[in-house]
C-alpha cells in the first residue's frame, strides 16, 4: 500500500524492488524503505521521508503500507572548481 508517492508511481517502484515476499517483518519493510528512498535520490528527491508500517487486518493478515513525504527536488544551483595548490 502506498500513500503520497506523487513523483513516483508504483509501477515504476513495483519495476526496481521485488515486493513479492510471502512473509515479512518490519525491519525487512524498513530495508525496503531504504531501497526505495534510493530510487528518490536517483530522481533528485534528497528530502524524500518514508515512513513503513506493518497494518493487521481482522483475518490476520498483514498489509506493508508505504507513506511518502516527497519534499521538493533538489537542484544544483552553481558548481564551484577549486584547484588544488601546485607543489614545488
Amino acid at each position: 500500500l502506498f500513500k503520497g508517492n506523487n513523483h513516483l508511481t508504483e509501477s515504476e517502484i513495483r519495476k526496481k524492488i521485488n515486493l513479492d515476499i510471502p512473509a515479512i517483518d518490519a525491519e525487512e519493510l524498513k530495508i525496503i524503505g531504504e531501497q526505495i528512498k534510493k530510487l528518490y535520490y536517483e530522481k533528485g528527491f534528497q528530502n524524500v521521508v518514508i515512513t513503513t508500517e506493518l497494518i493487521v487486518d481482522e483475518d490476520g493478515k498483514a498489509i506493508a503500507q508505504f507513506s511518502f513525504d516527497e519534499g521538493k527536488k533538489s537542484r544544483i544551483r552553481r558548481i564551484e572548481a577549486v584547484a588544488a595548490p601546485r607543489r614545488a
